[in-house]
């Protein structure tokens, strides 16, 4: 269990890698992701790996809150 804010940094279970995504914004059901290298993702670009419409999608790809550091280290949240 965690709480998200807006630009916090997740890693996340997608294709059989783990990936480090940016929550970009909420609206009422759905989570829009942006990959941690872009700065947002355009309507025109948003597909099931960017935008989540379900909690238990989250929760299958082993959602972990992670801090990236100004010189990209990686930190994993000690929850």
């Amino acid at each position: 269990v965690c709480a998200l804010r807006k630009n916090d940094m997740i890693e996340l279970d997608v294709e059989d890698t783990r990936q480090i995504y940016r929550v970009q914004s909420f609206s009422i059901g759905e989570l829009q992701l942006a990959q941690h290298f872009e700065t947002a993702i355009r309507d025109k670009d948003r597909n099931t790996t960017n935008r989540i419409m379900n909690t238990d999608n989250l929760r299958r790809s082993h959602l972990r809150l992670v801090y990236v550091g100004p010189i990209g280290e990686i930190r994993y949240d000690s929850n």
